[in-house]
């Protein structure tokens, strides 16, 4: 097995709880599990995690002795907590209000340090349409109750179907108001949510509802971008099996047409091809291509990098690691892009992030773990299977003769991970790659899938026959 890059440090490698022997208060917490995920906390609450981790902790607020507290996860203040610049500068500053202001320097902003008692988020209710309504018509009417514990604006309100949030986003809806939308639906069930954030930016838990659109039942298109590069302009970033492991891929998604969509079309881009204008313009194809009623998959196959504002970069076939911005492409870019994007869209990613092309081995663990957590956001609205945690390589082998993400993706949607009516479900696809990677690379390698929690139910991904 051979690494694409070299092992990062974990983001928070050398952090221990202490605290204030007066008060024998930590000064940071920190909760890891045996897969690989973390997440570390100040009694603030201000928080870093791994991708998806902040769904593991959140806070208890009283409400009396006659009532039960309540719950809020922490992904709930993520806009106003999520602060890993803030944990990095904690034993360097002491307490956790030297670091906030030492981190707002660096970032030219002014944060006041708070709890969370005080930026307690919005709730939603949908008043309609209904749980379990059946519609024939594709636009239907939403309306929802928002409810600020403040009683302050509301700051944004978004709306989602099957997880992709609908174009615009209305603004100072007064808290207590109702609010009205119109919601797109695709063919079949749907699932309708509402998400508020509040002025402190703390954002409601989504309030969602199943909505069946009973329409002509036809197959949708499926329009894939994959972006594989082994040999790089400069030798000595060169890899193996990226080129082929998108080469490979693209031959069985283009055997799914006829079956469970009715065309597939394919760009595929490799070595020399893979350049950023090419990239680019690949993505801006899949926004021409794609409707509501298609799959969308970019698949990302070769180095990944940060600058030095941790700040992450897809390296494209002419990199040059001293000039990132001209010469490497911005996860930003893909971002925008598949967020964009109407119907259901995948982001299959299999980038070397830890230091990739610079060395940087502790900011590549820490931008390749931004750039996974804005890729899995609720409000994103974008599947996202990524081949390994931050603080880990992602293995080749020429036994395998791909990556053995890439191989156990191909495996699983060609049949091993079908079930009895040979359909292979995103669920039962996220299970066979996390056994089969797990297995090829004797637990070296643990793969993480995202979804939004807005997307109910599963999703068929491939037939088998």
């Amino acid at each position: 097995m051979n690494p694409r890059q070299s092992r990062p440090q974990l983001p928070l490698s050398g952090f221990c709880c202490s605290g204030d022997a007066a008060t024998a208060e930590p000064l940071l917490s920190l909760f890891p599990t045996r897969d690989g995920d973390w997440v570390a906390w100040t009694p603030q609450g201000y928080y870093a995690c791994s991708p998806g981790a902040e769904r593991m902790i959140g806070w208890h607020v009283n409400r009396g002795l006659d009532k039960a507290a309540d719950w809020y996860p922490a992904y709930q203040f993520k806009r106003r907590l999520y602060r890993p610049d803030v944990l990095a500068r904690l034993l360097e500053a002491g307490t956790v209000e030297e670091a906030v202001r030492l981190a707002d320097a660096e970032r030219r902003t002014k944060t006041d340090v708070t709890d969370v008692a005080s930026i307690l988020p919005p709730t939603v209710t949908l008043l309609d349409p209904v749980e379990g309504a059946s519609v024939t018509q594709a636009q239907v009417a939403v309306k929802a109750h928002v409810v600020e514990p403040k009683g302050r604006p509301i700051k944004q309100v978004t709306l989602l179907v099957n997880g992709k949030p609908m174009a615009g986003r209305d603004i100072t809806v007064e808290a207590g108001d109702a609010w009205q939308g119109i919601a797109t639906l695709l063919p079949g069930r749907n699932t309708v949510s509402v998400i508020a954030v509040s002025e402190s930016g703390s954002e409601s838990l989504p309030a969602s509802v199943s909505v069946t659109y009973e329409a002509p039942q036809t197959k949708p298109n499926l329009y894939a971008l994959l972006v594989g590069v082994s040999t790089y302009e400069n030798a000595k970033f060169s890899l193996q099996f990226a080129a082929k492991d998108a080469t490979d891929l693209k031959a069985v998604l283009e055997g799914q047409r006829g079956k469970l969509y009715a065309q597939v079309e394919c760009r595929l881009l490799t070595d020399a091809q893979a350049t950023k204008d090419n990239v680019l313009d690949g993505l801006d194809w899949l926004g021409k291509q794609v409707t509501q009623h298609d799959y969308a998959a970019v698949f990302v196959s070769g180095h990944g990098t940060p600058d030095t504002h941790n700040t992450y970069y897809f390296c494209p076939y002419g990199i040059d690691p001293d000039h990132l911005l001209s010469t490497g492409i911005v996860w930003t870019d893909f971002q925008t892009t598949l967020q964009n994007l109407p119907g259901k869209v995948f982001l299959l990613l299999d980038t070397c992030h830890a230091g990739g092309a610079t060395g940087a081995k502790g900011m590549g663990a820490l931008g390749y773990t931004e750039a996974l957590r804005a890729a899995m956001a609720d409000d994103a609205g974008v599947v996202t299977m990524a081949s390994c945690l931050p603080s880990e390589i992602s293995l080749e082998d020429a036994a395998w003769g791909n990556g053995a993400f890439t191989k156990a993706l191909c495996e699983g949607l060609s049949g091993k991970a079908a079930d009895e009516a040979a359909v292979v479900s995103l669920a039962a696809l996220d299970n066979y790659v996390t056994q089969r990677v797990k297995e090829l690379t004797a637990g070296k390698q643990h793969p993480s899938t995202g979804r939004p929690t807005t997307m109910r139910g599963d999703l068929p991904m491939a037939v088998s026959r």
